[in-house]
């Protein structure tokens, strides 16, 4: 699972997205001005602790979503 990882200002986000594109949307409306940084491949942790706010998409939930039905 990858996620997008954006600052702005001193703030971190991580967005966990279906791809950079669908994160971009994201940001763009829910945190104007935040830049990308990259793709994050080693999620946080208790032994690896991380002081980004995590932001889902409406894309990825619905994904999640489903999959949880699926396996009702």
């Amino acid at each position: 699972m990858t996620w997008y990882s954006y600052k702005r200002g001193g703030w971190q986000i991580a967005v966990d997205a279906i791809n950079q594109k669908d994160a971009a949307q994201h940001i763009k409306q829910h945190a104007p001005g935040a830049e990308y940084q990259g793709e994050i491949w080693i999620l946080p942790t208790m032994e690896n602790p991380s002081m980004a706010t995590a932001m889902v998409t409406l894309r990825r939930e619905e994904e999640i979503r489903a999959f949880y039905e699926r396996q009702r």
